[in-house]
């Protein structure tokens, strides 16, 4: 825990007063004001603290996309490539595409029909629904043109598998006031679960490489950090945990600190690589089995 004393006392000496006073003075006056957090939940973090980390993870997020600058161009032309001709156009993907929009739909009027609605409305920009979003899109702009930018779409979710599974391992049905709501979140998330294996048996991902690594860490801290962070500031809204830590039980002490977000980039980035090898390794061995029986039964016939 000494690195994190030494992060509260750089953020302390290095962030001009003026600056923390500035930032303190916007969340009172806003989400502090109107949202659902408590001042010790939302002060979690002290406005010193939140601007040296948010200038901290843009540092680290430039220096990231200077490395991997060149992925997303490269990865979506060498898929392109392996799929020349292909297209995600297929009647199971636009069923897909249309339930999981009507689930974000039903999460709209929901949202929609709570106190401050314009507020509860931010959680839409929880991770799972930008994740439903994106494979929305790729299943819904299928022509072959399209393919490079889908599958490189897909392989960053496959990276991210463990935003889903963290939301069905610690789901938050506190607010919960209609009796579908269960049912719409297990076929949410169920879909959310299944998807990326689907699509890396059926089409084409991208492999782990140095660039490929710095580019999935770097995308969500940029998001989270970037826009989030001053979101839940205005909002009120503990959207992505920017405001305080999930409340899990048992986590070492440096993932209740105030400086909680970097362990958790740190341990997401893992997760980016353990997903990432398990969902394409256990799909190359599923298409390897298949290719085997089809190459058995021509024998055979």
């Amino acid at each position: 825990m000494e690195i994190i004393a030494l992060a509260v006392q750089a953020a302390n000496v290095l962030v001009p007063d003026c600056v923390g006073k500035a930032v303190k003075a916007f969340g009172d006056s806003t989400g502090l004001l109107w949202g659902p957090s408590s001042a010790q939940q939302f002060w979690f973090q002290s406005p010193k603290e939140h601007v040296f980390q948010y200038l901290l993870a843009l540092i680290v997020v430039a220096l990231f996309y200077s490395v991997s600058k060149n992925f997303r161009v490269n990865a979506k032309a060498a898929l392109s490539a392996k799929g020349a001709g292909w297209s995600t156009k297929c009647p199971i993907n636009t069923l897909i595409a249309y339930i999981l929009l009507g689930c974000f739909l039903l999460q709209v009027y929901v949202k929609g029909s709570r106190s401050q609605p314009f507020i509860q409305l931010g959680w839409l920009l929880m991770p799972c629904h930008l994740t439903t979003l994106t494979w929305v899109y790729i299943f819904l702009h299928d022509k072959p043109q399209h393919y490079g930018r889908n599958c490189y779409l897909a392989s960053l979710l496959i990276d991210w598998f463990w935003a889903p599974i963290s939301a069905v391992i610690a789901p938050d049905w506190s607010d919960h006031k209609f009796a579908f709501e269960p049912t719409v979140f297990y076929v949410h998330h169920g879909l959310l679960l299944l998807l990326p294996w689907y699509y890396a048996i059926r089409y084409h991902t991208m492999p782990l490489s140095r660039s490929h690594l710095l580019h999935s860490m770097w995308v969500p801290m940029l998001i989270s950090f970037g826009l989030f962070t001053p979101y839940a500031l205005l909002t009120g809204l503990n959207v992505n945990y920017m405001l305080y830590p999930p409340p899990l039980k048992g986590l070492p002490a440096v993932f209740t600190s105030p400086f909680y977000r970097f362990p958790f980039v740190a341990v997401q980035s893992i997760l980016n690589v353990f997903d990432n090898l398990i969902i394409r390794g256990v799909a190359d061995v599923f298409c390897w089995v298949m290719n085997g029986m089809k190459r058995a039964k021509r024998k055979v016939a």
